[in-house]
């Protein structure tokens, strides 16, 4: 079953990567460590973390929105922060020292 629904994410996904290949085709890479952003994803559904899980897909979903409209806009790629993701808990807090 698991496997199931890592093929079909997959594979529902192939189309954005092949769009945002044909259309970067001989332009700057966009800068994304899209290894860390599934491994907090795959971290985050580990421990059983649902909250943390959806807001980290949606900012993965989110950021890969953006790259694609950008670069069918003929704009240069930006790529939305991160930080939007993560938990608020584990972000420093105003006036605390890190």
């Amino acid at each position: 079953m698991l496997l199931d629904i890592c093929t079909r994410l997959s594979d529902a996904a192939e189309p954005y990567r092949a769009w945002s290949g044909a259309w970067a085709e001989g332009r700057q890479p966009v800068k994304r460590d899209i290894a860390t952003e599934h491994r907090e994803l795959m971290e985050a559904a580990l421990a059983h973390d649902a909250d943390r899980a959806v807001r980290l897909f949606e900012a993965h979903v989110d950021r890969t929105a953006a790259i694609l409209m950008d670069l069918h806009a003929g704009a240069v790629p930006r790529v939305p922060d991160a930080k939007d993701a993560k938990d608020p808990k584990d972000q420093p807090s105003a006036g605390k020292a890190s």
